[in-house]
């Protein structure tokens, strides 16, 4: 998934410090180094190669690079076995413990240097003091969150009740990382059947919660949802639909994903990066103001 392209996938952060332009060459992706140990590479780099950071006031565009090397298990151990024998048939009586650590160090280094690092990408739009980071992964996110510090900038996960002070409050709701409030699942419920907001009522996807178990729906799902809060469930997750956009919305969490965005394409990717954020922004903010309603 690409923040210029085809669905997105997107958490949001709120932008606690940060230097007034931060400098992201300062912690630049840089190629793993064959001659080295070093297995893993990361940092960052520009949206699009040698463009500018900044594409607009106050707002920044960048990637995380994450380069892996992971030479194949099975090859490594195959090489060590044809060492071990090139040893025994050169005349040595016994392979011990220590030389086969050789062995296999060297085994892992003519591997190493045959492989091609796997490569990964994380795309993000810093935006003003908000952060959109295109995944959900909590592994990923972990990550922006520590690449972003080398720079001088931290985050915090922006969640309409961060800034309230609300507790988590919820009879069986496991709280994630970013929990939720009492209000959060609430709006839930009051979207069930919203005009302007609205789960999903046909080709929908739900997830709620009991005190015992999860509850995964998919289909027609409008009548089993109203069976199962009558019954005291919370939903955590659904497929939510808007005037021109649908996406999947975990409460929990207050991310969106598989979001898809129409828009006329332009011949310059900067704007239409900035027209993809406008609509972005627009759906977060339709739900901050449904939690903002019920809340207050």
């Amino acid at each position: 998934m690409s923040l210029l392209s085809g669905s997105v996938s997107l958490s949001r952060f709120f932008v606690l410090r940060r230097p007034d332009e931060p400098d992201f060459e300062q912690a630049r992706f840089e190629s793993i180094d064959r001659a080295s140990e070093e297995r893993l590479s990361c940092g960052f780099s520009p949206f699009r190669l040698g463009a500018d950071y900044r594409v607009d006031d106050e707002r920044w565009v960048f990637r995380i690079r994450i380069d892996r090397l992971r030479p194949d298990a099975t090859r490594i151990r195959e090489r060590v076995r044809e060492l071990v024998r090139e040893e025994i048939e050169e005349g040595a009586e016994a392979v011990g413990p220590t030389r086969r650590r050789e062995l296999r160090k060297q085994a892992t280094e003519e591997i190493v240097a045959g492989t091609s690092p796997n490569t990964a990408m994380i795309e993000c739009c810093l935006d003003d003091d908000v952060l959109y980071v295109g995944s959900t992964a909590a592994s990923r996110l972990r990550l922006v969150a520590e690449q972003l510090r080398r720079i001088g900038v931290e985050i915090a996960p922006k969640v309409p009740w961060s800034r309230r002070g609300d507790e988590f409050e919820s009879s069986f709701a496991v709280a994630p990382e970013a929990s939720a409030s009492r209000v959060g699942f609430q709006m839930m419920e009051e979207l069930v059947g919203d005009t302007a907001l609205n789960i999903a009522p046909e080709d929908g996807r739900v997830k709620l919660r009991t005190r015992d178990t999860d509850i995964l729906l998919r289909g027609v799902v409008i009548h089993d949802i109203l069976h199962f809060l009558e019954q005291g469930a919370e939903i955590v997750a659904a497929k939510m639909e808007a005037e021109d956009a649908k996406f999947d919305f975990d409460v929990e969490s207050f991310r969106i994903s598989n979001l898809s965005i129409e828009i006329a394409p332009s011949d310059d990717w900067k704007e239409t990066l900035n027209r993809r954020f406008e609509r972005i922004s627009e759906v977060f903010e339709m739900l901050d103001m449904k939690y903002y309603e019920l809340s207050h």
